[in-house]
């Protein structure tokens, strides 16, 4: 840049002094051989770039400013990581481009997390990223995270998996008599124990005898005894019909006797009965 500079200076020395100035050194005269004060225009209409007193100030002995003949100087100057306080990921250097921060390409290491502020953290864990349901556990970051309890009679870890609720899917209700209509006998409940009896049968039935468990059944039909009422105008006792007898249904007036007369419970034989007479079976006379 400096090069630059000393090339202008002595391109305008040149022309002044080939332009007639007054001052044929061309650095201190008032008309066309003079640098304005300004350093920028003498009377001749040159132009040069550079600080006040362009030709006594330069760092060089010809004057010329150093920042009037910068190249390719945009005027931006980048911000940093440290400056942003980031330490991880990527972020806008202010001027167009991008910043990588932190090592390894701006990610974090371990189990720590490249926040939204751009700063490494650990993000604590939850019970369902750790595919648990019960129990307390480790969040990842030196804290707890309290995962429930589970509902008897499962228990944690009963399903054979740490920390996961198991054992019986759900409680089981056992069955009764009523869940069993129409039956005899003990029943399963459902549950691994049994009923209470749920019934009895009639001899010569059995529990199951007629070939369905728990039902009745086997031998004849159950019998069902007469009475005196399916036997009008007899006497004695009659055979129920189903192996026994009724009660005594009537007795006979002497002489006759029941089933006297050849016919079994009803009265017969002797004489037949008399029936005294009246004073009216017999007139006056």
């Amino acid at each position: 840049m400096r090069l630059f500079g000393n090339i202008s200076l002595t391109l305008a020395i040149v022309t002044a002094i080939g332009c007639g100035g007054t001052n044929t050194g061309g650095l201190a005269g008032d008309d066309s051989g003079t640098l304005g004060d300004d350093g920028g225009t003498g009377s001749d209409g040159l132009v040069l770039e550079g600080g006040d007193d362009a030709a006594q100030d330069g760092d060089d002995a010809n004057g010329a400013s150093d920042s009037a003949w910068s190249i390719g100087d945009t005027g931006c100057t980048p911000t940093t990581c440290a400056a942003q306080n980031a330490n991880c990921g990527t972020i806008p250097d202010g001027c167009g481009g991008t910043l990588s921060c932190g090592g390894d390409g701006g990610v974090c290491p371990g189990i720590l997390s490249c926040g939204a502020d751009h700063r490494c953290a650990c993000v604590p864990k939850t019970c369902t990223g750790l595919g648990v349901n019960c129990g307390q556990q480790s969040d990842g970051c030196g804290g707890l995270i309290d995962c429930g309890t589970c509902t008897a009679p499962e228990t944690c870890g009963g399903s054979g998996k740490a920390s996961v609720c198991g054992g019986l899917a759900k409680p089981c209700t056992p069955k009764t008599c009523a869940d069993f209509p129409g039956t005899c006998g003990l029943q399963s409940d459902g549950c691994g124990g049994l009923t209470a009896n749920c019934g009895s049968c009639t001899a010569p039935q059995t529990c199951g005898g007629g070939g369905t468990p728990g039902v009745c059944g086997g031998g004849p039909a159950p019998c069902t005894p007469k009475t005196c009422a399916d036997f009008p105008g007899t006497c004695g006792v009659q055979s129920d019909a189903c192996g026994g007898l009724t009660p005594s249904c009537g007795s006979c007036t002497a002489p006759q006797t029941c089933g006297g007369g050849g016919v079994a419970g009803k009265c017969g034989g002797g004489p037949a009965p008399c029936t005294p007479k009246t004073c009216g079976a017999f007139p006056a006379g």
